[in-house]
């Protein structure tokens, strides 16, 4: 079965690749990417939510490229920033800002407050026709710190501390945040879905 991945971030890609391992075997599934495709198109992130971008990513790669499509929409929630970056995390900064631009204006914005409780949250969907539409989610709690830590991850990995292991997103193995991710949970939920169906297509 070949399904396209609705993602740029080839960091992204290499977490959803290792997920579905656990579920299919390689012979089984098989992944395209966008950057494969000669003929692309720009599908733009108008919803309200992480679950409405997801969808209609999903749905519009669907459509124009007519295969089954995965995509997720994922970012940080910031309470006390009312919500922010929020669906925004990417483009926090600008919208071709980098990750560390997207850093510098979250610090900044938190450098007066002491409250700094944050979660990852992750909207996945798999998109193959109308009919059959999964959606998924996960969140991972931690807090923000004003020194950036770690090489690994992507994104605010870096600032993203986990008070539990002590460590931030970025100073862990992708083995171990893969066991515990956002991405981790929407996406273990979403593979058991699509394998039930491919099971017994009456799921």
């Amino acid at each position: 079965m070949k399904i396209l991945i609705a993602t740029k971030n080839l960091g992204k890609v290499k977490e959803i690749e290792a997920l579905s391992e656990e579920f299919f075997p390689l012979e089984e599934m098989s992944f395209l990417l966008l950057k494969s495709f000669e003929k692309q198109i720009e599908v733009e992130e108008n919803g309200c939510s992480f679950y409405e971008n997801a969808y209609i990513k999903a749905r519009e790669y669907s459509r124009f490229y007519k295969m089954p499509v995965i995509a997720d929409d994922s970012g940080l929630v910031v309470p006390a920033l009312k919500g922010e970056p929020g669906i925004y995390s990417s483009r926090y900064a600008g919208e071709n800002a980098k990750d560390e631009e997207n850093i510098e204006k979250l610090l900044f914005h938190l450098k007066d407050i002491k409250e700094k409780k944050a979660y990852f949250q992750c909207s996945a969907v798999f998109y193959a026709s109308e009919k059959v539409v999964f959606h998924t989610e996960g969140r991972l709690i931690g807090e923000i710190i004003h020194e950036k830590r770690g090489e690994k991850g992507f994104g605010y990995d870096p600032v993203f501390f986990l008070p539990e292991k002590q460590m931030t997103l970025a100073e862990i193995s992708l083995k171990e945040k893969n066991q515990i991710s956002h991405r981790r949970q929407a996406f273990y939920s979403l593979f058991e879905k699509i394998k039930q169906w491919r099971e017994n297509e009456s799921f």
